[in-house]
């Protein structure tokens, strides 16, 4: 499996799929070195989400988990200052930038977190590897998730922010 990368980004069940396709010999990377790496020769497999809920997940997570997020800090405030977070590295990045290189996309597989399931098992078949992947890093988000979580404003944003990533990704905006 040497002739495969898999690109993991940030909150689109990376975690899981790192562990299945290391297993399976397939080298893994973090969103920190994906700008850095030489794809050469090599097919590249990521996963990607959809902007709003990948939005809320990155929410819940940097308020629970990490020390990123201020306490108090509404989901609302959290979308609308985005733009400011970039410094904390490419966590932060749309799918989008992370994965196109000069306007081209360079990934010869792409997995939907919303279809992982069934898209995961796709590509094991393709690459006659055991489909086996693992649930980590789970939350209720993804059953939880009610685009009435954002206003009008905090859709704007997004759909401005990640233009991209709908575009690109084949997703809708609201």
């Amino acid at each position: 499996m040497e002739d495969y990368l898999f690109l993991h980004v940030s909150k689109t069940g990376g975690t899981s799929l790192k562990q299945a396709l290391s297993s399976a010999g397939i080298a893994c990377f973090d969103h920190d070195f994906l700008k850095n790496l030489d794809y050469n020769n090599k097919k590249i497999i990521t996963c990607v989400r959809n902007p709003y809920t990948r939005l809320h997940s990155q929410y819940e997570y940097f308020t629970k988990k990490r020390d990123i997020i201020s306490d108090g800090e509404t989901l609302k405030e959290f979308i609308m200052s985005y733009d400011e977070y970039g410094f904390y590295g490419p966590v932060f990045n749309s799918c989008y930038d992370l994965l196109y290189t000069g306007g081209t996309l360079n990934i010869d597989t792409i997995l939907k977190f919303e279809s992982i399931e069934e898209d995961f098992g796709v590509l094991c078949t393709t690459l006659n590897i055991e489909n086996t992947l693992p649930i980590l890093n789970s939350n209720q988000l993804k059953s939880d998730f009610n685009i009435n979580l954002f206003d009008s404003e905090m859709i704007d944003h997004i759909n401005t922010i990640f233009h991209n990533d709908f575009t690109h990704f084949d997703y809708t905006k609201q």
